[in-house]
């Protein structure tokens, strides 16, 4: 059987381990180099669509013709 051969064992939870925080790493070096590259986008682009509004573009406010100001 394939299950057999991933046990979990001394050696797969060091493996497991060592995957994990080379993850973690590359995922924060990753983070550390999005300011300085062209792919900044990828994290202004949370904000931007948070922010962004949700009227049409160049929707017209209606005039209150009844205001005697």
């Amino acid at each position: 059987m394939l299950s057999s051969m991933f046990g979990y064992d001394r050696a797969t939870y060091v493996a497991e381990n060592i995957f994990w925080w080379g993850h973690i790493t590359l995922v924060l070096a990753f983070l550390n180099y999005l300011p300085y590259s062209k792919h900044l986008h990828v994290l202004t682009s949370v904000p931007n669509v948070f922010f962004a509004s949700l009227k049409p573009k160049g929707a017209l406010n209606p005039i209150n013709l009844q205001d005697e100001t």
